[in-house]
């Protein structure tokens, strides 16, 4: 899953300025969010089901899962 987001990051979103001003603005603010809200279940679940949401639309359009 790693791999996945990884390369969905690095050969798609960080090709565009939204794409990278996203990319800045999530190494900015994640570490926040996950420091105040990291251990509570809501928050776990939340983003968990986001992100396999993702996943699974990556995988599907051909997004290699493989380590480089």
């Amino acid at each position: 899953e790693v791999w996945i987001l990884r390369r969905f990051r690095d050969n798609t979103l960080s090709k565009t300025w939204y794409g990278k001003a996203f990319i800045s603005t999530y190494y900015a603010i994640s570490p926040i969010l996950v420091k105040c809200f990291g251990d509570t279940d809501l928050f776990k679940r939340f983003w968990k089901a986001i992100i396999d949401r993702m996943i699974i639309k990556l995988k599907n359009k051909g997004v290699d899962d493989a380590p480089i």
